[in-house]
Parts: C-alpha cells; structure tokens; sequence
C-alpha cells in the first residue's frame, strides 16, 4: 500500500484520474498466468515484480502490464516482500538521477528516512556513494543508520538546520529529497548549497507554506531550485528505465 492508494481512497485526486469503479494498486508481485506476441524475455509461471499506471488494479487477482515495466525475481523472494519494491525504487533513482546527479560525495538530505521511499533513498544514494543526512523520529534513527544513513538526526529536535550545516561543514546539502513539504520546504532552503536543489515528491505536511518570491528571494545568491517531482510524470512521458536496467541496478 502507497500513500498514492490512500489519496485515492480520500477522494483526494481528481476524479477524471481515477474514474469509477477502480481498483487500487498500482504495483505488485506474482506468478505470470500468460503473455502476449513478441514478449521474448519472460515466460508462464515465471516469479515477477511490476510497476503499473493509475488503475492497474494490484489489489485485484490479475493484472494485465505493459512487459517493459515488468521484471524477473528470484523465487526465494516472497512476494510480500518483493510487491513493495517497485514504486519506492522506482521513486527513489528518479530522484537521484533524473534533475541531475550531484557530485561523488555530495551530501544528500533525505525527509522521512525511515519510510518506504526513504529506505529505498539511503540504499540506493549507499551504493552510488553519496553520503546522506537522514530525517526521522528519534526512535528510527538506529534503524536508518543500518539502512545506509551516513547521520541520522531527529527530525523534531529544535535545532535540525544547525545540525545539518554543521555535518556539511557550512556547506550545505546538494539535494533535498522532501516527502513532507508544508513547513519543511523553507527549512530546506536554509541548508541548500549553491546550485542545491529542493526536490518535491510528496505532502505528508500538508502543502508548502509561504509564496515563491518569499521562498526564492532570500536564497538568490545560492542559485537554488525547487521542483516537484512526480513519478508519474516519466510514465506518461514514455521517459522510465526499462526494468532490466532498473532492477538490476537496484
């Protein structure tokens, strides 16, 4: 379950996005009961995970997807574990890859670290070696540094911007990977680097306070940006990775 199917269940997105009756989910593993002409690289009964447009309809027995956002799993993998990888990963490299890879080392803020996406964020940022600052509950902070968290601070505690500028040594973060927005997006500002970007992918706090001249202005020296950022986006764009690349480099 995604926050996408909570939205949906609101009634928080647009009504044309998801005309009833509809069925919620929109990633999900299981056995392929068939597949149609020129499909090469997957066969019957084959273990898979697969990534789907609004309406794909996960919750329900089957499914029919598009073979390229479909791949292979191991049949050790159990499908509970491997159906919560699609939309998190898939989220997460969008992030890191495509509004610019930061430098080798960059530090990288991550809100809601200890999430499905967030989790996904510090493995796959690990592995590229960037280094990150993870943004949770003082309760998870064990548990993002063994996701591959370089520092893990509380997100409630009073003083989170001296915090990270002093991790980054003055410097500031490269990237904000904010989930939350509301009041976060002004705090990110504050400790963006120059060229820093603030990427949007999410309103857990609700939407961002203030107006963009009072967001951007105070930070014009820094050449900053702010983008939201949706997953969606690519998908309607013909712009993902294929899912033998995706999945391999996850």
């Amino acid at each position: 379950m995604n926050n996408l199917d909570l939205l949906i269940r609101r009634g928080a997105l647009p009504a044309e996005a998801t005309p009833l009756p509809h069925v919620l989910g929109v990633e999900g593993a299981g056995e392929i009961d068939d597949v149609g002409s020129g499909v090469d690289n997957l066969n019957p009964a084959d273990h898979v995970i697969w990534l789907g447009s609004l309406g794909a309809g996960g919750y329900g027995p089957y499914t029919v997807i598009d073979a390229a956002y479909v791949a292979k799993i191991a049949d050790s993998i159990s499908f509970e574990v491997a159906a919560a990888a699609p939309v998190a990963y898939a989220t997460a490299r969008n992030n890191l890859y495509t509004y610019g890879v930061p430098g080798p080392g960059a530090w990288i803020l991550v809100h809601s670290a200890a999430g499905g996406v967030g989790v996904a964020t510090l493995q796959v940022a690990r592995n590229a070696g960037f280094r990150t600052i993870a943004l949770t509950t003082s309760t998870k902070l064990d548990f993002v540094l063994a996701q591959g968290a370089t520092v893990a601070i509380d997100r409630a505690a009073s003083d989170v911007v001296e915090q990270i500028l002093r991790v980054t040594g003055e410097k500031g973060v490269a990237l904000s990977l904010n989930s939350v927005a509301g009041p976060t997006i002004v705090q990110d500002l504050k400790v963006l680097g120059k060229f820093g970007q603030i990427i949007s992918f999410g309103h857990l706090g609700g939407p961002p306070q203030d107006s963009a001249s009072d967001l951007l202005m105070l930070h014009f020296d820094k050449s900053v940006a702010i983008r939201d950022s949706d997953l969606y986006t690519l998908w309607e764009a013909g712009s993902m990775p294929s899912s033998r690349m995706t999945w391999e480099a996850v």
